[in-house]
C-alpha cells in the first residue's frame, strides 16, 4: 500500500514505460522508445536513459547525462515530493505507466505508481518544468506529452 510522503527529499528516480500493447511489431525504420528512466539529484545532476525497441523484443540503451541548476533541481524534487504528501495516483494495466522513487535525506524511500498521461494538473506542471530545464529531449516524465 502506498503511503503519503514525509521527509526531506534529495533525489527522484522516475521510470516511464509505453503500454505493452503499443510496440508489438518491430520496424527497423522506426526509432521506437519503449521505456525511459530519469533521475534528478539535489546537486543538479540528471541521468536520463532511453530504451529503444530492437529485434525480438530486445532493446538498446541510450544514456544521457546533464547538469542543471541546483536550485531548480531542488525545486522539482520538492514539487514532486509535495504532490505525494496528499495525492496518490490510480493505476491501469493496459496503459503506459510511470513509477517514481523519492529518496529522503534520512534514507527512507517512497515509491509511487501511475498511468502515463492520466495525471493530476500538478504532475503535468512538473513534467513541463522538467522539459524546460532539459530542452531538446523527448522526455515523457509523468504526462507522456514529450512532443509539445
Amino acid at each position: 500500500m502506498e503511503r503519503s510522503f514525509k521527509g526531506n527529499p534529495k533525489k527522484i528516480s522516475l521510470t516511464s514505460e509505453a503500454s505493452m500493447f503499443h510496440y508489438i511489431e518491430y520496424d527497423p525504420k522506426k526509432r521506437e522508445v519503449v521505456k525511459q528512466t530519469l533521475s534528478i539529484h539535489e546537486n543538479g545532476k540528471v541521468f536520463w536513459n532511453e530504451y529503444i525497441l530492437a529485434p525480438n523484443f530486445g532493446h538498446t540503451l541510450e544514456k544521457h547525462r546533464f547538469k542543471i541548476d541546483e536550485v531548480q533541481a531542488q525545486e522539482i524534487i520538492k514539487d514532486v515530493a509535495k504532490h505525494f504528501e496528499t495525492n496518490l495516483e490510480d493505476m491501469a494495466c493496459d496503459a503506459g505507466m510511470w513509477e517514481i522513487e523519492i529518496l529522503c535525506e534520512e534514507g527512507e524511500v517512497f515509491n509511487y505508481y501511475g498511468m502515463l498521461g492520466d495525471v493530476s494538473l500538478k504532475l503535468v506542471e512538473v513534467s513541463e518544468k522538467v522539459r524546460q530545464l532539459i530542452p531538446g529531449q523527448n522526455i515523457w516524465v509523468f504526462d507522456g506529452n514529450y512532443g509539445k
